[in-house]
């Protein structure tokens, strides 16, 4: 199954998009859990709720006009980006909660795999279902 230039450039300026999109989003989650975590002292997991679903709304409304430019039918993109972002908010608390309470590591390294896994896992299901 060959994609012709034209599909391949377009997923790749998609991606980049999302790709700064995501920064944006990264940025405002960690931000977050440091400041809850640092100040007053919030759980590391306990403080990823919040600044998850602060970095989803953003997410979500540059997602939908910027990166996929998508065209209204908000109620259907929605709903989709919200059951990716679930999920991903999922496997991040389970991140999360494995690395720094079971194994005793460091949060801020928690935050740097989910930072390098979860992005990549939640383009591929934007791109191919949510804003489809």
């Amino acid at each position: 199954m060959e994609m012709d230039r034209g599909k391949v450039r377009a997923l790749v300026a998609r991606a980049v998009k999302f790709g700064v999109v995501g920064v944006g989003a990264t940025v405002i989650h960690c931000a977050m859990v440091i400041l809850l975590v640092q100040g007053p002292a919030w759980d590391p997991v306990a403080a990823t709720v919040p600044a998850f679903l602060l970095a989803f709304l953003f997410s979500y409304r540059l997602n939908h006009g910027w990166t996929f430019q998508a065209i209204g039918r908000h109620r259907r993109y929605f709903i989709r980006f919200a059951a990716v972002t679930l999920g991903v908010l999922a496997c991040n608390l389970a991140i999360m909660h494995i690395l720094v309470e079971r194994l005793g590591y460091s949060y801020l390294v928690a935050l740097g795999v989910v930072i390098i896994v979860m992005p990549l896992v939640s383009f591929v299901l934007n791109a191919q279902w949510a804003f489809r």
